[in-house]
Parts: structure tokens; C-alpha cells; sequence
């Protein structure tokens, strides 16, 4: 398990980043697991979660596809921790306490739809045998870019893993692969049997907050939850709204009388006031495969 957070500390992430508009503009568990992160927590500790904002490039903006993100500040949100640390990188590593953070090669696509090339990056945190890797997108801004405040997916040691990351339209394809409360036989030096693939991409709302949103394989929150241990395959029919933001303006992915949620676990310092993450169950009808997805609701 991952320590006591000891290294500087940044409020806790009750709210992503603002910035001004420049120019313009088991049965179910174990099958499919298309959610916003639903699998296990793993050795190191357990999952997580994203999100931050953004502006419309001007044309001066740097591109960036030239920016070294090994030399700047992040955000890294472990699942455990009440607040995210700020670790600054020089040389593509930092140590702080006990923790040895290290950054991946980006990828590059336009996540937003404004034209110009975002990046998801991974970090990786390392203490002993403990193992964390969190994978942000980074958003082109007209000064530097600016880093969602919640991870879109996560590994760790003996838990899930992200084994590749590509560009698609409209984002960036992520899949993983999870083990679940029935893996505990799988060795951790192997990855977890059951494979998930999303598509994630990012909601600009109307006050300049940017939120990583799931495009495919349903429409859902883009961020990396993990389903409440509890949970026994079985959902409960609910009368809710969910929506793919915590924004009453973000798109609404699931609706209705009797949607089949259930309970996931989101970090403490992912908490966004008013609302909570729901997992939700989605069925094809034709031929009858249970997708797991996350949603924000809204708290009456």
C-alpha cells in the first residue's frame, strides 16, 4: 500500500482549474468493464481519478508537441490521498520523500475539438516494490498546457494496467487490463485477463472547465473510478440523471425511472460538491452484452 502523502501538498481537487476563453471560442464484473475505471486497486494501492480546463489557442500558441513534460509542475492524485501533490519534474523525474516520479512519452491528438494538438501523458510514482502510473491529458493552452486535475486511467502493481494509448478522432484510445476481486490467482507478473478499450475525449463547459468525458464505447464520464469492492453484480433500478460532467450543461449519458446503478469509489480529493459519481449498466439489446460506465448526479 502506498504511504501516508508527505511531499507538498496542493488543496484538495474540489474544483478543476479556470481559465479566461481566449480567442473565440464473477458474471457482470468480470465481463466487459467499459466504465471509467472499474477494476482493482492492486498492490500499490487502488484506483483513481480526472479532470481540469482549458482555453482556445491563439495563433502564437506554442505546439505542443514541443513542450518537454518532464520539465514541468503536475498535479499526481493518488486514490488513497486527501489532497494531490504538486511535484515539479526537472530531467523527466523528481524525488520527493519517499516517492520517485517519473514521466512517459506523450501521445498526441485534439481531444477537444478546437484544432490543435492535446497530449495524454503518463507519470509514474515508485516506492519499493509499490508501483502507481497515473495517465493525464494535457490541454494545448496560448502560454503552457495546461494538465486535467484527475487522471482518464491508471495502473498499478498487481492491479490494472494501461497497455497502449493511441489517437483516434475526437481523443485518445486507452485499453487496459483489469483483474477483478476473482483474480487473485493470476500471478502479478502477469496483466489481468479481463481487456477494456475507451475512447476519451473532453468537455469544455460554459464557465471554461474542461472534464475528460468517455466517447466509446458508450457515452460516460472520462474518468478512472473504481467499482465499490461490495458490489455483487447485482444493479438497482434508480430514477436519475446522469451526466457524462458534473456540469448541468455536460451531455446526459444515462436517463430514466429504473437505470441499473451501482456504487463506485472515487478519491477524496476528486470530490466535485453537489455531485457524485454513479456507476451505471448498459445493455445491448440485440445481444444482450452489460457494459459498466460512470456518470455524475446531481444531489437534490
Amino acid at each position: 500500500m502506498l504511504g501516508p502523502e508527505r511531499s507538498p501538498t496542493r488543496p484538495p481537487l474540489a474544483r478543476p482549474h479556470r481559465i479566461s476563453l481566449a480567442a473565440g471560442a464473477g458474471a457482470l464484473l468480470a465481463m466487459l468493464l467499459s466504465a471509467c475505471g472499474t477494476g482493482s486497486g492492486g498492490a500499490a494501492d487502488q484506483a483513481t481519478d480526472p479532470t481540469t480546463a482549458r482555453v482556445t489557442p491563439t495563433p502564437t500558441a506554442p505546439l505542443i508537441t514541443e513542450v518537454d513534460f518532464g520539465e514541468l509542475e503536475w498535479t499526481f492524485a493518488s486514490f488513497r490521498a486527501e489532497q494531490a501533490d504538486a511535484v515539479q519534474l526537472v530531467g523527466g523525474t523528481a524525488t520527493v520523500g519517499p516517492y520517485v516520479y517519473t514521466v512517459g512519452e506523450p501521445v498526441y491528438s485534439d481531444a477537444d475539438g478546437d484544432g490543435a494538438d492535446d497530449a495524454i501523458v503518463p507519470i509514474q510514482r515508485a516506492d519499493g516494490n509499490g508501483v502507481e502510473i497515473l495517465h493525464y491529458v494535457w490541454l494545448a493552452d496560448a502560454d503552457v498546457p495546461v494538465q486535467l486535475d484527475y487522471p482518464v486511467a491508471r495502473g498499478a502493481r498487481c492491479g490494472d494496467a494501461v497497455t497502449g494509448v493511441t489517437a483516434v478522432e475526437g481523443g485518445f484510445r486507452v485499453v487496459e487490463a483489469l483483474r477483478t476481486a476473482a483474480d487473485v490467482d493470476v500471478p502479478c507478473s502477469e496483466p489481468g485477463p479481463t481487456v477494456r478499450e475507451r475512447v476519451i475525449g473532453v468537455f469544455i463547459d460554459g464557465a471554461g472547465v474542461a472534464w475528460p468525458t468517455q466517447l466509446a464505447p458508450v457515452a460516460a464520464a472520462g474518468v478512472a473510478w473504481v467499482v465499490d469492492p461490495a458490489w455483487q453484480d447485482e444493479a438497482s433500478p434508480s430514477a436519475v440523471v446522469l451526466r457524462s460532467a458534473p456540469d448541468e450543461s455536460a451531455p446526459v449519458v444515462a436517463e430514466g425511472d429504473a437505470v441499473p446503478v451501482f456504487n463506485v469509489f472515487i478519491q477524496p480529493a476528486a470530490a466535485v460538491p453537489g455531485w457524485n459519481p454513479v456507476g451505471f449498466v448498459v445493455t445491448d439489446e440485440a445481444t444482450g452484452e452489460k457494459t459498466l460506465a460512470c456518470g455524475w448526479y446531481r444531489q437534490p
